[in-house]
Order: structure tokens, then sequence, then C-alpha cells
């Protein structure tokens, strides 16, 4: 948010003044008196402005560049829902997310604002779109800088349009489970936004929709609201990193229970050492039998058997040990391996 960059720009820029204001003669500054005060007084501020002003800004917005080696042949875009309900998914609130293209100036790249019917008209259904959708506590910041960790994996032959999915994750909280609990309505509304989003693609797209840990409980709600209305000829294949979802939701009569059918291939990376995810039962109150996706896999014995051959789980626990976080889950060969076939649909 603007407000934690700001306040980090401002801690940088006060050690700097700090710095500065510790190398004053302060037996001379003690002895100008009140006049020799306002001059100090007035160089400090001048001082405060011109380093607040020309620290880096991380705010998504006009200004802000990114370094990217990437040529003109893969289309980026970044879409932010912060500015429409975070809990109450109507068309009409739809209407009111943001939409931010990554323009390539020489070796430099800044985002320039955008608005929905740029991003759909300029759309090629040739070119495959993956959208990605961070987890919890991912601010604008790090989903472009994992966003971006993930386009460098792709061959830059490739044309490819990426949509970095960045959903109102950040923590607000001071306490984590109260915070954490508080999202859940949070992703099921942007799980709506992101179905409405591709009912709205051509209808013969190739769509992959890649998440990580909190960010995949908006995958199923997104091919599930899409339901019957899907377009003859769509591909949407869904790829679960971590997954901070409940496992049974894929199984049959369930939440989610449509989207084997629905789907056009579903790739889970599981991991039974995750340490973060042992924690995932204490997301509900009164409830301690629920188990993730992320640990355990889909429950395939729920699933109906003539789906079985479009969903793949890995398990990354031999690979990765405990650790939970999307960079390493991409560093992987597992994933690595796996990017031609799900996200170019090869």
């Amino acid at each position: 948010m603007k407000r934690e960059y700001f306040l980090y720009n401002f801690a940088s820029s006060s050690v700097i003044l700090g710095k500065f204001i510790w190398s004053l003669p302060f037996n001379r500054f003690l002895s100008c008196g009140v006049s020799g005060l306002r001059v100090t007084l007035a160089i400090m501020v001048v001082l405060f402005l011109t380093v607040i002003t020309n620290l880096h800004n991380q705010v998504l917005g006009e200004d802000n560049r990114t370094e990217t080696k990437k040529p003109d042949i893969q289309d980026v875009w970044m879409i932010t829902t912060e500015t429409a309900s975070w809990t109450r998914a109507t068309e009409s609130e739809f209407g009111k997310i943001l939409y931010w293209r990554l323009v390539r100036s020489g070796s430099r790249s800044y985002w320039e604002r955008s608005d929905a019917a740029a991003f759909f008209v300029t759309q090629n259904p040739e070119v495959p779109v993956l959208i990605f959708s961070p987890g919890y506590t991912s601010t604008k910041s790090d989903t472009v800088e994992i966003g971006l960790k993930i386009l460098s994996l792709f061959d830059s032959g490739k044309r490819l349009r990426m949509v970095f999915w960045q959903w109102p994750a950040e923590k607000l909280g001071c306490r984590l489970l109260p915070d954490i609990r508080s999202k859940i309505p949070v992703a099921e509304a942007n799980g709506a936004y992101m179905s409405m989003l591709l009912k709205r693609l051509k209808p013969e797209s190739k769509v992959s929709v890649l998440g990580f840990s909190f960010g995949t409980r908006l995958l199923g709600d997104a091919v599930e609201g899409v339901g019957d209305l899907k377009p003859s000829g769509m591909k949407i294949n869904l790829i679960y990193g971590g997954a901070a979802a409940d496992r049974q939701w894929l199984a049959k009569n369930n939440r989610n229970g449509n989207v084997p059918k629905i789907a056009h291939k579903i790739l889970i990376f599981h991991n039974p050492d995750d340490f973060r995810l042992k924690f995932y039962p204490c997301l509900y109150e009164n409830e301690n039998n629920i188990q993730s996706l992320g640990s355990n896999g889909a429950p395939m014995k729920f699933i109906d058997p003539e789906y079985h051959k479009k969903i793949e789980m890995v398990n990354l626990a031999p690979y990765i040990g405990f650790r939970h976080r999307t960079i390493t889950l991409i560093s992987t060969k597992q994933f690595q391996d796996r990017i031609n076939e799900y996200f170019f649909f090869e």
C-alpha cells in the first residue's frame, strides 16, 4: 500500500538525514542562535524533500520503472482489485478493478494505466494467457517481483500474455490468525472476479491460472463460476502450488467439485512436510480434521475416475523440505519441466 512505501522511504531518508546531522559541528551550531537554527532546519527540509522524491518508488504507477530483459513478444499486465468491493463481487464492482500494462522503452520498463476495453480488445486468442495469483501478505511489489521471475523462465521466443492478479492479500492486522481469516471472503470475492474475467475472454482462448498458497483459493472458484458458460473451445489449466485450500473442495458434490470436469488439466504441487500448512486446520474454528490440498494433494477416490487422467500431482517434499515460498516452488526442476505443457499447452 502507498502508506507502507512512504514509511519505507521516510525511514530511509531519516537515516541519511541522521548521518548528516550527526556530522554537524554542534558547538558552532549552538552558538549561531535562532537564525542559525532556522537556516539549519531549512537545509534539513530541503535535504529531506530531495531524498524522499528521489528514492525508488515501488508503488504501481506510470513512473514506476522496472528492469526486464524480455522482448515485446510477451504482453504483461497487472490487474488490481483493491478498488472494487473486497467481499461483494458483482458485475458493477467488477467494473471498478484497475488495469496496468507493462510498457517497454529500451532496456527499461514502466507500468502504464490502462482499462478493461484495451485489455480485452488487444487479446489475441492464439497467444496463451497465464494468470498468476499470489499468496497471503503479497504486496504489489512482491507480485511484480515474483511474476517477472516466472516470466524469466520462459523461452523468449514464445508469445505469452501474462497477468499479475493483485488481490488485497496484504497483512493489515497485528494478529496473524484473525487477519488471515479475514482474507477468506476476500479470496472468495476475487475468485468470482477472476471468473468474470475468464468469461469475457475470447471463446477459443487458452488460459492457465497459477496460484500459490492462499492465492490458490481463487482458482477453483474462478473455474467453477465459469461452469457451463465456458465458451466452446476454451481450455483452462490450473496449477496449484502449496495450496492453502481444502483438499475436499475438488471432490464430487463439493465446493469445486465440477472443476475436474471443466478444467483442461490440473497440476497440483503438494508437500506433506510444508511447515506452514501444518497449521492449516487453525484457519477454521471448531474444525480440526480439515486437510489442505497443498499438504495432501487431491482426494482422487472422491473424484470421478474419468477425470483422473486430467490431474497430475507432484510431491515436492524430497526437493524443498519444509519451505513454503513461491520462489522456492518456481526454482524447482519439477516446476520448470512442466511450463511448456501447462502454460503453453504444448
